[in-house]
């Protein structure tokens, strides 16, 4: 099979979008599917071999720019190229996985087979793109919508936008890690080292970690993620709170190590969750660090939201506490403590879940084989 992988990402960079389609491009090609993935060339010139060292992926799958259109706005640009390419061209593609939700139309028209995957619902982004959302999921050729989570699931058929057989719930996912040595942090003293990676937008739990640290002075909290001035700006906020320690931004793989430094992880996300675009994907949200945390094999400290319990089980996989409640959190953390073997027993069940259903092997497995059931229902 050739499949051609649509994203409006930028790559290499620090989103969280980026390691995501990354992944999953590397994932379908360990496969056996020849994939290429193809993204908007408004980037300055990359250095491809550093971009997949960037991701820690193999280079296994074509990594391609499309050329700008000076005169068009740069998401229609990328558009215009994928159809040109896909109708004009000689371009080969059994299937496209999309996405971008102009890219996933340019495919159509251009009269492929299309898989699309949101992480949102596009009537959220704008009436033109809710339009565009409902003619792509009716059209003959659209063949699954890939969303990831129950709670998304949901959404689209209360509003009676497809039929639930062709919405495939898929979460994110992580690598099952090669062996590597942990990153050594901590003051030199035998103190609890707790870690959080990630990005430090609204919601994203950062808020809570500061009174967390201020209310357990023998404990180290480390937050890596965030550059420039809103990385700034949470420094200034944790003024006079001695154990909270910034990293900054990390590469994938360097995170990895880090984790591994660390006594627990955390995933304080709050209610309401701020996407790059400033709409709230709180409800839908399917956290990459959950499932890198189970990769890196450490006892998760999560909040308790009805979206991340279709992942975490309390007590199994992980503790959970309320998403406001600093005293909770505190008590959690103690009870790590206390209880002998308990978070080695919460680590390796998370790592288990991670073999056994989360991995980005897992993901592209499940996903394909979906697809490939359809083919055979529409001949």
């Amino acid at each position: 099979m050739k499949l051609v992988y649509l994203a409006q990402s930028e790559v290499p960079s620090q989103t969280a979008n980026s390691v995501h389609v990354m992944k999953m491009c590397d994932a379908f090609a360990a496969q056996g599917v020849e994939t290429s993935l193809w993204l908007p060339g408004w980037q300055a010139e990359v250095d491809t071999t550093q971009a997949y060292e960037f991701y820690g992926v193999q280079r296994r799958f074509q990594l391609r720019w499309l050329p700008v259109v000076p005169w068009l706005k740069s998401s229609y640009a990328y558009a215009w190229q994928v159809w040109v390419h896909l109708a004009l061209g000689k371009e080969q593609a059994d299937l496209v996985f999309s996405r971008s939700l102009l890219g996933a139309a340019a495919a159509l028209l251009a009269g492929r087979e299309l898989v699309l995957e949101v992480h949102e619902p596009m009537r959220h982004s704008g009436r033109l793109q809710g339009l565009m959302f409902d003619w792509i999921v009716r059209h003959k050729r659209f063949r699954r919508l890939v969303v990831i989570t129950h709670a998304l699931k949901d959404w689209h058929l209360q509003h009676n936008l497809l039929p639930e057989a062709l919405i495939l719930v898929a979460p994110d996912g992580a690598d099952v890690p090669p062996e590597l040595e942990p990153q050594v942090l901590g003051s030199g003293q035998i103190r609890l080292q707790l870690g959080y990676v990630g990005s430090l937008h609204q919601g994203k739990g950062v808020e809570l970690l500061l009174p967390l640290a201020k209310a357990l002075p023998d404990v180290d909290v480390h937050v890596v993620g965030g550059s420039g001035e809103q990385l700034q700006a949470w420094k200034r906020k944790a003024e006079g709170i001695s154990n909270v320690h910034f990293h900054g931004f990390m590469k994938p793989a360097q995170a990895h190590g880090f984790m591994l430094g660390m006594d627990a992880l955390l995933a304080p996300n709050q209610r309401v969750v701020k996407g790059v675009g400033g709409s709230d994907i709180g409800r839908w949200t399917s956290p990459l660090k959950i499932f890198e945390y189970m990769a890196a094999r450490r006892p998760i400290l999560a909040s308790d939201l009805p979206v991340l319990r279709e992942v975490l089980d309390d007590g199994r996989n992980c503790l959970l506490a309320d998403a406001e409640n600093v005293e909770a959190w505190c008590a959690n953390v103690h009870r790590l403590q206390a209880e002998a073997g308990l978070a080695a027993r919460l680590a390796d069940n998370a790592y288990a879940d991670l073999q056994g259903r989360f991995s980005w092997a897992c993901r592209a497995k499940g996903l394909l084989s979906a697809v490939m059931a359809t083919e055979e229902q529409v001949s």
